[in-house]
C-alpha cells in the first residue's frame, strides 16, 4: 500500500515523495513537467502585455525608489518581449538581473533607450543575466527580458539604483 506524503515543487520538477508504509521505507520519484506560462498582467497591469517602449511596465526607479522586483513573470507565447520603464537621474548605476531555468530554452536581458538601440546586454547561457550601466543623461530608459532562441520560459527581475 502506497501513502502519498507530499508534493514540492521545485521550479520546474515536480518531486513526489511517498511511503510504502508495507515496508516502511521511502521512496523519491521525480517527474519534468511542462512549463507553465505565468500571467504577468498583474505585474504588468496590463493584460495586453508589455512588448513595446509604448507600453512598458512603469517602474519607480527614479522617482524615488531604488529597487524593482517582478516574481513569476513569463516570456510566452513565443516572441513575447517585456519590457520595463526608469527614469534614471544622471549619474545613476543601473543594475538589472533575471533568474530563470536555462532548461526551459534560453532569455535575454537589455537595457535600451526610446529607440532600442542597446546599451547593456546579457544573452548567456547562466541561470543569471546581468547588466549594469552607467546612466549620463535625463532620458527613460527600458529593461527588456526576451527569449532570442523563441523560447517559453518564466523569470523573476530585479532592477535597482547600485550607488
Amino acid at each position: 500500500m502506497r501513502i502519498s506524503i507530499a508534493a514540492i515543487v521545485f521550479g520546474p520538477l515536480l518531486s513526489i515523495l511517498s511511503v510504502c508504509a508495507d515496508a516502511g521505507r521511502a521512496d523519491i520519484g521525480a517527474d519534468v513537467v511542462a512549463l507553465s506560462c505565468h500571467d504577468d498582467s498583474l505585474v504588468t497591469g496590463d493584460p495586453g502585455g508589455n512588448d513595446s517602449v509604448a507600453v512598458a511596465t512603469p517602474t519607480d526607479i527614479g522617482a524615488g525608489a531604488v529597487v524593482f522586483n517582478g516574481a513569476n513573470l513569463s516570456i510566452c507565447p513565443d516572441g513575447d518581449v517585456d519590457l520595463f520603464a526608469l527614469q534614471p537621474k544622471t549619474t545613476d548605476t543601473i543594475e538589472a538581473r533575471v533568474h530563470y531555468d536555462p532548461s526551459f530554452g534560453r532569455l535575454a536581458l537589455r537595457l535600451v533607450d526610446g529607440g532600442g538601440t542597446a546599451l547593456a546586454a546579457d544573452d548567456s547561457d547562466g541561470r543569471v543575466l546581468r547588466i549594469r550601466y552607467r546612466h549620463d543623461m535625463v532620458e527613460t530608459l527600458y529593461v527588456e527580458v526576451s527569449a532570442p532562441d523563441g523560447a517559453e520560459n518564466n523569470y523573476d527581475v530585479q532592477m535597482f539604483i547600485a550607488d
